[in-house]
């Protein structure tokens, strides 16, 4: 099975991810989507940036879910610098368990291409989509 987000996305990883991470996500695609689909959204795999925080200089009322607690750190703390306001949960897809004023449109899917901690989408996701 191999080793969970929850448990790779820890200390050095996280201070080092940006850095190296293999691509970038456009906030761009996703404004759009955001703003065809409706609000509020809902970004999984969130992390500590990515579309994101753009989303919500841009002022579209967006969620974060992300498996990694260090991650979601990292980004109430660049949210803090900025005066963003965020909201994130920490919990892994396929356990999706939010508040009902959350039922959003799904954008910034990142976690879905990692391969860590296996398969992603189970009954979580499936009950926000389906």
């Amino acid at each position: 099975m191999g080793v969970s987000a929850a448990d790779f996305y820890t200390g050095i990883v996280t201070d080092v991810y940006a850095a190296l991470r293999s691509t970038t996500f456009d906030a761009g695609r996703y404004l759009e989507f955001v703003r065809d689909a409706g609000q509020p959204a809902l970004e999984l795999g969130c992390g500590d940036d990515g579309p994101f925080l753009e989303l919500l200089r841009r002022g579209i009322d967006i969620d974060g879910v992300d498996s990694s607690q260090d991650m979601l750190d990292r980004c109430q703390a660049q949210a803090d610098i900025e005066g963003l306001r965020i909201a994130t949960y920490c919990q892994p897809m396929q356990d999706l368990a939010l508040p009902s004023t959350t039922v959003a449109p799904m954008v910034g899917v990142r976690g879905f291409g990692s391969g860590i901690g296996g398969p992603v989408v189970g009954g979580g996701v499936a009950r926000w989509i389906g």
